[in-house]
């Protein structure tokens, strides 16, 4: 089971901390913008919930070695894959 830690570092920018059974720890930055809350029907509040929750799903998806990639783009992560962002979207708002 992978560990994770999640910072604020910035204003939409986090600092995840993911740490496998093993104990290898890796850093990954998150970055998310206004204009992607404001599609999503989501306030600053639920901000830090929407990256958790995206990174829970990334992570699940990883498998048990939870390989992310450094640098996680919200935006981009839902050009690629919009049904993510909905799903994530649904189980965020408050």
């Amino acid at each position: 089971m992978t560990e994770l830690d999640l910072q604020a570092d910035g204003s939409h920018r986090y600092l995840a901390t993911t740490t496998t059974a093993d104990g290898t720890a890796r850093e990954h930055t998150v970055l998310c913008d206004e204009e992607l809350l404001a599609e999503l029907g989501l306030g600053r509040t639920e901000e830090p919930l929407l990256v958790r929750r995206a990174l829970e799903t990334m992570l699940r998806a990883a498998g048990e070695d939870g390989e992310l990639p450094a640098v996680i783009d919200l935006r981009a992560l839902g050009e690629e894959r919009p049904e993510l962002l909905d799903a994530l979207r649904q189980r965020t708002a408050l």
